[in-house]
């Protein structure tokens, strides 16, 4: 005879499989929604205190760098990528609180992107595009969260460093350590340091400078202490 279809098979199972991943998203979002509410608090403070667009620019791309992937990269990549219009008289506080509001209530990842697409929209797209670019040359971390994995990670370096039986030891010692610290962190102290001049002092012991490192990163306050540390 012929085969009939299962009403319950194949056609049910990928719909549990989307309904299963879909609640995984949510769940997921749930556990960074925290930190989302917190970066565009702090977005919102960092505009009020912002003297001109240059700075206020500078505090979007701190966003952007901060906020996930999912929410940040979508909407910024699609409102970057064309000319829009936008109310020129529109207050810039204003609209990062308008922002702020909408991500306290967002409770996915889509809702947030929403949240952001609709406050890029209403900036000169010449202020997104250098605010994505600063993400991406720049990115931040969140050190609150972060600063107790990087004084571990400094301190299995001085272990390591201090170990280390021939120079190609200690380069490995170093690769392993700019891994393991967060991506934003390594990036932005590679980049400051190659734009700096290299500081006129006598070359130290790799472990002196290991523990120099270890003692800096414990008494950095927020992440461009301790950018400068690494750098």
């Amino acid at each position: 005879g012929t085969a009939r279809s299962n009403p319950g098979g194949e056609g049910a199972e990928m719909g549990d499989g989307r309904a299963a991943e879909w609640s995984a998203t949510i769940a997921e979002y749930h556990r960074a929604r925290y930190a989302v509410v917190k970066h565009t608090e702090n977005f919102v403070a960092c505009v009020a205190r912002a003297n001109g667009v240059p700075q206020g620019t500078a505090c979007l791309g701190v966003l952007l760098s901060l906020l996930p992937h999912k929410v940040a990269h979508v909407a910024a990549t699609k409102v970057a990528s064309a000319e829009h219009d936008y109310d020129p008289s529109a207050a810039p506080g204003t609209l990062a609180e308008a922002l702020d509001g909408c991500m306290h209530v967002s409770e996915s990842y889509t809702a947030a992107g929403f949240c952001l697409e609709s406050f890029l929209t209403n900036l000169p797209t010449v202020v997104v595009r250098d605010a994505v670019k600063m993400a991406r040359t720049y990115p931040s971390f969140d050190w609150s969260r972060g600063s107790s994995k990087v004084a571990g990670e400094t301190q299995n370096l001085y272990a390591c460093v201090e170990g280390a039986g021939s120079e190609q030891d200690g380069e490995a010692c170093l690769t392993s350590y700019l891994r393991a610290l967060p991506a934003g962190m390594a990036t932005r102290a590679v980049r400051v340091a190659a734009e700096i001049p290299a500081p006129l002092t006598t070359a130290q012991e790799p472990t002196a400078l290991a523990a120099k490192l270890g003692r800096c990163v414990r008494g950095a306050s927020h992440q461009d202490a301790a950018v400068f540390c690494l750098a």
